[in-house]
């Protein structure tokens, strides 16, 4: 059964994504050869970042995890038996899902629906055992 979950996005994340074009466009303000170089640079930038935003995506599906980060970014799969651990994380300014694999790595998820992906993610170990 195949079941995917998608990115919460945060007012954190947004206020970076702002920045950054805000940034861009103060760099296009003051238009010399270099400044036009940064901008352009912050812009190629500020796409990417909105893109891993919006379109990043997290399915479980044949005892596997799949973390899409955007059309962009590369593909992160985790074999579900070998979790170890899945916790949820509060921080001051957001609160995600920390995902502790193959000994000491890590992998942090951040969906609306935070209950039902630890819940599906500790299901999944228990029936491999």
């Amino acid at each position: 059964m195949m079941r995917s979950f998608r990115h919460r996005v945060s007012y954190t994340e947004v206020a970076g994504a702002a920045m950054l074009a805000v940034l861009a466009l103060c760099f296009f303000w003051n238009r010399t050869a270099v400044n036009v170089v940064v901008g352009s640079v912050l812009i190629v930038l500020d796409v990417a970042v909105v893109d891993r935003l919006l379109n990043t995506t997290y399915v479980i599906a044949d005892n596997i995890l799949t973390i899409a980060r955007g059309r962009l970014g590369r593909k992160t799969t985790i074999k579900l038996d070998s979790i170890e651990r899945a916790e949820k994380v509060k921080t001051l300014f957001s609160h995600y899902v920390l995902i502790e694999y193959e000994g000491s790595r890590h992998a942090t998820i951040s969906t609306i629906n935070e209950e039902d992906i630890i819940r599906r993610l500790k299901k999944r170990v228990k029936d491999e055992d």
